[in-house]
């Protein structure tokens, strides 16, 4: 005699969570912490080179895409700030809408500063859409009045105490 259609309909949905449960998908314990999510900073610039009290100095600093800028390194105190609003929005459209090609045509052509115990900027851009892009500033001539770099002057500018 076979199962009745109730009982054998429990028996599969018994038996196909437990297939799921094993597998490692499907069910998702509703109090379990759901995992953050961080996207790439609009912009890191990393300045390493020269001598600090702990070794070679070297300071990270992040623009997200959230308005929150952080400086971290060796032998300072770390920041955290909240962007102004028009310029992220002015450095978001430039990240977004630069010309990389053009922008790293340009070699770099004098000493690198990092041979005078000075510090070679690295930025790393992350375009919506596109692939990081990484420029050092010992390899490509970085212009000041490029609105890319004009903007992230002005919001490290900004945070300046």
């Amino acid at each position: 005699m076979s199962a009745p259609p109730t009982r054998l309909r429990f028996v599969l949905a018994v038996a196909i969570m437990a297939a799921a449960a094993m597998s490692g998908c499907g069910f998702v314990r509703i109090d379990a912490p759901q995992p953050t999510i961080v996207l790439p900073p609009i912009v890191l610039i990393q300045a390493s080179g020269g001598q600090c009290p702990g070794g070679m100095c070297r300071t990270d600093t992040a623009i997200g895409r959230d308005g929150v800028l952080r400086i971290d390194g060796v032998g300072i105190v770390s920041v955290v700030d909240d962007v102004d609003p028009s310029l992220l929005a002015a450095l978001a459209a430039a990240v977004d809408s630069a010309d990389y090609a053009r922008i790293m045509a340009v070699p770099f052509t004098g000493e690198c500063p990092t041979a005078l115990d000075g510090q070679e900027l690295t930025y790393t851009f992350h375009p919506a859409g596109r692939a990081p892009i990484t420029i050092a500033s010992c390899e490509v001539a970085i212009d000041p009045a490029n609105p890319l770099f004009r903007t992230i002057d002005l919001i490290l500018l900004g945070s300046v105490p």
